[in-house]
């Protein structure tokens, strides 16, 4: 759903479609790091200084570059998902790449089936109020 609304975010269907590039590619490269880092047997004080490393990233560069971003966002949220009981993995980033997926398609079918006149309009009207 995220990956829906993300798309949806840019400021004509252009902006979208690059949205939703970001989105794909840093979640992949993401899903990349996450899968090299759950490789390592970890004490409880290295994941939390993992994740207050990832955590300083993602904030560091959300406003710059997000598709940069999502490559230190998608290790964060999968690395405290797989602190949960019976999460796996394999499981974690097979979910996390169909999810991602799916949004970004529903997000740009959105984006490309709606009249930019009409939706600027819209933007207008909703600004105003």
């Amino acid at each position: 759903m995220v990956s829906a609304a993300v798309v949806m975010m840019g400021a004509d269907r252009w902006g979208r479609m690059v949205r939703g590039v970001h989105r794909v590619v840093g979640t992949f490269g993401g899903l990349l790091i996450f899968w090299a880092l759950s490789q390592f047997q970890m004490q409880p004080w290295q994941v939390l200084l993992l994740l207050v490393a990832l955590q300083f990233m993602a904030e560091f560069l959300i406003v710059r570059q997000y598709g940069l971003a999502m490559l230190f966002i998608t290790p964060l949220a999968l690395t405290m998902m797989n602190l949960v009981p019976g999460a796996t993995p394999g499981s974690l980033i097979t979910d996390r790449a169909l999810e991602t997926l799916l949004g970004v398609l529903a997000g740009l079918l959105v984006a490309w089936s709606i009249h930019e006149p009409t939706l600027r309009r819209l933007k207008n009207q909703v600004q105003r109020n």
